[in-house]
């Protein structure tokens, strides 16, 4: 097996159990990284300086990937993440799929597709830089308590 196709296989593993737990699979995920994991949100969670979603930020270890998730679910509830198209080059793969969270916060529904592109080093996840349509979490979640 090409070390593409063990890649996609490691992610594709991770994302059914990501899906079928409705977030519940941390740890899974956690252990998948390196202890100096790179995990970066296209907008870095920001609009007009502050953090609008309350979890979507730059996280350079693996620790703060950690608070990353626990962030997210204490904000937001899956309802589905479903991962479609995986494009493999050597150390790199794209993920492409669709998603949907609800808000903690407002109860209203967000639906996005989604990119997620990894770099592998020795078998793990060395970085992840991840898109989804922010503009329609931050009306759905709505500004965060001043």
């Amino acid at each position: 097996m090409a070390k593409e196709d063990d890649h996609v296989a490691t992610l594709r593993e991770a994302y059914r159990r990501w899906h079928d737990t409705k977030g519940g699979s941390v740890q899974h995920w956690l252990d998948l990284m390196t202890d100096d994991v790179s995990f970066r949100s296209l907008s870095g969670g920001r609009v007009e300086g502050e953090s609008a979603m309350g979890f979507n930020h730059d996280n350079t270890r693996r620790e703060a990937v950690a608070a990353y998730f626990a962030a997210m679910a204490n904000e937001w509830e899956m309802l589905r993440f479903e991962p479609a198209d995986f494009v493999a080059q050597g150390d790199r793969v794209a993920v492409l799929g669709d998603c949907a969270w609800k808000s903690k916060r407002t109860g209203q529904i967000a639906e996005s597709p989604f990119a997620q592109f990894f770099t592998f080093r020795e078998g793990r996840i060395a970085a992840i830089v991840e898109m989804f349509d922010t503009a329609t979490a931050v009306a759905v979640h709505g500004r965060p308590a001043a």
